[in-house]
């Protein structure tokens, strides 16, 4: 019965992707953007699909599961720098790529002053195939364990599935498909999530109950603020320039490029602020519950902690539709990865004298192969996987655009600069290992934000 409801929202899913053919255009505008016409209320679903990732169902619900309520830090100041970021600057993403007529992200920053700068636009293109690549592998991964618990297959298997669909209905039907599948499994996605609160409360007894039973097992548990190596208001800002960072993240904006008019970019911003404040809330409280339900024993893996309390507590036949709202945050976002990978390879990297549907489609063929062969071999956490890709983007896109929104003047080898170094300094901050619990982007803008002011005060001085 889990595989029959598993199956059966997968088929819908595939369906609504192959049904938005009926309204496909043969051109690069219609494959990467849908030709410009989404209404707000596609928009902002789909952009919360996108956003509310496999990390959501995985990483987000482990994270909650170690830190307890402190973890609620992580919400407010993601979802807070979110907020700030897409009101400034979504309705500039929506004139400035109409105006250029641009279908990628790399090309929409690199002509955002008027005169194109190619090598940033093939440098930034690069640096978005890679790590939106490795983003969309992350979703793959997050899929596979949700399958490896409720179906004891091979990890791989989720991932191949995933791939699977994603090639059919984003090689079909394009950014259009994606679109539309998205606002499905965002339904699909928060329906999971609120059946599997309701039961996981019940079951502890209520809200009560939840507090008491979290403090029994550790004081800490319940603990207002994070405890940390350093100060936890230094947590709580990464987050939220983590959340900030949102508009680094092509895959997400590329929604806003594609909005039917300008003037709609508010309402869009509503219908999406609305379901991701419903959906990252609910996955919170799952989280705590799975604490008090899940005894962490052995080699438990925390981001398992959602696919093993379905599992517990429900009839299969709803494990199933736990299952695919897991396994829909994930190709969600993975689907427009790859077409936002796309985009940058054909549009950015290949440098083609007109727009070729062959060479576009042909990028999301070999994007699709290398985003599961990263899956297959690589990283096995999504939350590194997920952390490192955003942050990279976050760092090396958003601070640049907010100076072009600002009308700062930045040359082409100044942008180039700011993106490497920054970029440069995320991984460096992972690998140290200084703080785990504070987002990369944090010193990564810093040091973006640092070169730039040496940078005004050189040219001030002379």
């Amino acid at each position: 019965m889990i595989i029959v409801s598993f199956l059966s929202c997968l088929f819908i899913f595939l369906i609504i992707g192959l049904y938005s053919l009926r309204k496909k255009q043969n051109t690069a505008e219609d494959y990467l953007l849908a030709s410009r016409s989404l209404q707000p209320w596609l928009c902002g679903l789909s952009a919360v699909a996108t956003t509310n990732s496999g990390f959501m169902f995985t990483a987000w619900i482990g994270m909650t599961y170690a830190m307890g309520i402190s973890s609620i830090w992580f919400l407010l100041g993601l979802s807070s720098g979110i907020t700030f970021g897409l009101f400034f600057t979504s309705r500039h993403i929506r004139e400035k790529s109409a105006q250029n007529k641009t279908y990628s992200y790399s090309g929409l920053i690199s002509l955002w002053q008027g005169k194109e700068m190619p090598i940033l636009r093939h440098v930034l293109g690069w640096g978005i195939l890679i790590f939106l690549s490795t983003y969309a592998a992350a979703q793959l991964t997050a899929s596979s364990k949700a399958m490896y618990v409720l179906f004891d297959w091979d990890l791989n298997t989720g991932a191949i599935i995933g791939a699977i669909i994603i090639f059919l209905y984003c090689y079909s039907g394009g950014f259009r498909a994606s679109v539309w599948t998205d606002v499905a499994q965002s339904i699909v996605m928060i329906v999971a999530m609120f059946i599997l609160l309701f039961v996981a409360i019940n079951e502890i007894g209520g809200f009560g109950a939840l507090y008491n039973k979290l403090e029994a097992i550790n004081p800490s548990l319940v603990g207002i603020l994070p405890d940390m190596q350093f100060s936890p208001w230094l947590y709580i800002f990464g987050w939220f320039l983590g959340g900030f960072g949102i508009t680094g993240q092509p895959h997400v904006m590329t929604r806003f490029m594609a909005l039917d008019s300008a003037e709609n970019t508010n309402k869009s911003l509503y219908w999406y602020l609305i379901w991701y404040y419903a959906f990252f809330l609910t996955s919170w409280v799952v989280g705590l519950a799975a604490k008090v339900l899940l005894p962490e024993v052995g080699n438990f893996d925390a981001e398992l902690a959602l696919p093993m309390i379905a599992n517990d507590l429900l009839p299969q036949f709803l494990v199933g539709i736990i299952l695919a709202g897991l396994f829909a945050a994930s190709i969600s976002t993975a689907d427009s990865l790859v077409l936002a990978s796309s985009a940058a390879l054909s549009r950015d990297i290949i440098k083609q004298p007109s727009p070729s549907m062959l060479i576009t489609k042909g990028s999301t063929v070999l994007i699709t192969i290398v985003v599961l062969a990263i899956s297959l071999w690589g990283n096995k956490s999504v939350f590194i996987l997920v952390t490192l890709a955003w942050s990279a983007l976050a760092t090396a896109i958003t601070p640049l655009l907010f100076l072009m929104i600002w009308k700062q003047k930045v040359n082409e080898w100044l942008a180039i600069s700011m993106m490497i170094c920054g970029a440069f300094t995320v991984f460096v901050w992972h690998f140290a290992k200084i703080d785990p619990f504070i987002w990369p982007s944090f010193p990564g803008i810093a040091v973006v934000v640092i070169i730039f002011i040496c940078y005004r005060l050189t040219r001030f001085t002379h």
